[in-house]
């Protein structure tokens, strides 16, 4: 199988104009935020931010924001369409932006964790990087799903899944339903 995990593969994607800026995704994903990000400033770091319209909608609720992506393409597109001092854009792979930022009060990783085959690894370094208390804030596609299921993803995720992967890192987790229920997990993860 290709490594889809590089810079070039996800160039290859968003020079084709990628899917993560469908209109749906985003209204789902924006209530969400709105529901459970904290009302004072947090320090956000996104991994893996496509597009950036989380970003992007959390530091419009008043966040700092650093996102971060593989792709130079979609780095540079979003540098473009947002000019904030709070919203930051960086090319790094997750690796890199953990070791660079730690001590975050909150992690997105949103349509991220399914494209690896050790998400539990990538769970327990997201946890080193955030504050005691600090929060992932996450959605996966459901196996079953009309996106759970893509060459793309190489983990699958149900709820039992996710539940077992994320208590192996975090100490609490909680589930959010939406318009998406049976498409994709919402949920917060806390350290």
């Amino acid at each position: 199988m290709e490594n889809i995990n590089t810079t070039e593969y996800w160039n290859g994607c968003y020079s084709k104009g990628f899917y993560q800026d469908r209109s749906g995704d985003k209204s789902i994903a924006k209530d969400f935020l709105i529901k459970v990000l904290p009302k004072e400033k947090q320090n956000i770091l996104e991994l893996g931010c496509g597009l950036a319209f989380n970003a992007y909608t959390a530091n419009q609720l008043g966040h700092n924001v650093y996102a971060t992506d593989f792709s130079k393409i979609a780095i540079d597109e979003n540098t473009k369409r947002f000019k904030d001092d709070n919203l930051r854009f960086f090319q790094y792979d997750y690796k890199t932006a953990l070791s660079n930022m730690k001590n975050m009060d909150i992690v997105f990783a949103f349509e991220f964790l399914e494209h690896f085959e050790n998400p539990d690894k990538i769970l327990l370094e997201i946890n080193k990087s955030l504050k005691k208390g600090g929060m992932l804030i996450f959605s996966v596609p459901y196996e079953t799903g009309r996106y759970g299921i893509w060459k793309e993803h190489l983990t699958m995720w149900n709820f039992d899944s996710c539940t077992n992967r994320l208590f192996k890192s975090f100490s609490e987790v909680r589930f959010y339903k939406n318009e998406a229920i049976g498409e994709n997990i919402y949920g917060v993860a806390i350290k």
